[in-house]
């Protein structure tokens, strides 16, 4: 597809996930994926996690429990527990001034410590760690996964109106 001199595709723009699930599939005639996998949310922990490590591995398996699969995402997980614990150390060490931010060199120089690279780093690789597994919506509708949505006043309403259309 080519693009626009604003860098912007031309053509028409991409169909919402959510006008094609109310068609029934994502391309063509191929059928929706079901509703997702029953995961456990009781995944054993791995005992090299720390307490941040667990907290975040309790609350994937919880909030990914339809779509994650124990037995294929046990391993990325694990990995984004771990450095999820890695990131914690380091953020708690730069700002409790166990290490500092900057500091000069041997010739005067003052420079970033390693470990904020090194925390920087991480966030990148948490973040891509995420989206494989499908955790904002982007994710989820590039997956293919049903979207998360919070029932408002204006669904009750639609709801309430069917309601009445049925009995009459």
């Amino acid at each position: 597809m080519s693009k626009t001199g604003s860098g912007r595709p031309m053509g028409r723009p991409a169909k919402p996930a959510e006008r094609k699930r109310a068609t029934g599939s994502l391309t063509g005639n191929a059928p929706m994926p079901g509703t997702g996998l029953a995961a456990s949310t009781d995944t054993p922990k791995p005992p090299s996690l720390g307490e941040d490590g667990q907290l975040l591995w309790s609350h994937v398996w919880h909030a990914g429990k339809s779509w994650l699969s124990p037995d294929s995402d046990y391993t990325i997980v694990k990995m984004l527990c771990e450095a999820h614990d890695e990131h914690e150390t380091i953020r708690r060490a730069l700002s409790t001034g166990v290490v500092e931010r900057f500091y000069t060199t041997a010739n005067g120089q003052i420079v970033t410590h390693p470990m904020v690279t090194q925390l920087a780093n991480l966030r990148v690789q948490m973040t891509a760690w995420m989206a494989a597994i499908g955790f904002s919506p982007a994710d989820r509708s590039r997956l293919g996964l049903a979207e998360v949505r919070v029932n408002d006043e204006l669904d009750e309403l639609k709801m309430k109106k069917q309601l009445r259309e049925r009995t009459a």
